[in-house]
């Protein structure tokens, strides 16, 4: 079983751990080759593995790290907190003082509510996004400041707080898209700064 190999909190998060900072971490998936780094362009779960270091979503999907058999949990991660006004309306408070990686083109700029909105519009809209199904209730996305991230949704979907905090909703910088290296090189938020990909 996959527990087996990965440990007993595989998944699971212990809100009283303390990070340990400094490391590094080296990925070396087996075949098939990744084909590129774009998590929404791929439901390879390598990509997604590779990926998640370095990306963040809203929240994070654990269980607690006692009893693997309990129910979902859903922890803060660039979101401290959300609300669901109406079953249409979902609010989210972002995390202050949180910044991308120091590397180009995005230079550790502060991440801000329209880097949700870019990244979770890239994923309902964008022509090669594999995973617009997971999103296709959203009608909109506000924001009215740049702490504060509202989606509004065509109708009452259950599966989307799961969706938010899966790995179809990495927050994705949108200078790298715009400087076409989204496929080569992961910028994110998350613990790890990506360094190179050896083909």
């Amino acid at each position: 079983t996959i527990a087996s190999i990965t440990g007993a909190n595989w998944q699971n998060r212990d809100d009283k751990a303390v990070p340990k900072y400094g490391g590094s971490l080296n990925w070396a998936p087996g075949s098939p080759t990744l084909a590129n780094l774009d998590p929404l362009t791929s439901t390879s779960a390598m990509v997604h593995q590779v990926a998640m270091p370095s990306y963040s979503t809203l929240m994070h999907i654990g269980r607690d790290p006692k009893d693997r058999n309990s129910p979902w949990v859903f922890f803060p991660e660039l979101a401290t907190k959300w609300e669901v006004t109406d079953p249409t309306k979902m609010a989210f408070t972002l995390r202050e003082g949180v910044k991308f990686h120091n590397v180009a083109p995005v230079n550790g700029r502060a991440f801000t509510s329209e880097d949700v909105k870019f990244a979770l519009t890239r994923a309902w809209q964008d022509k090669g996004s594999l995973f617009k199904g997971a999103f296709k209730s959203i009608k909109s996305i506000d924001t009215p400041d740049p702490k504060t991230v509202v989606i509004n949704l065509s109708g009452f979907d259950p599966l989307m707080v799961p969706q938010l905090a899966g790995h179809f909703a990495w927050i994705t910088p949108k200078e790298l898209v715009d400087a076409n290296k989204i496929r080569e090189q992961i910028i994110g938020t998350g613990p790890f700064v990506f360094q190179k990909w050896e083909q």
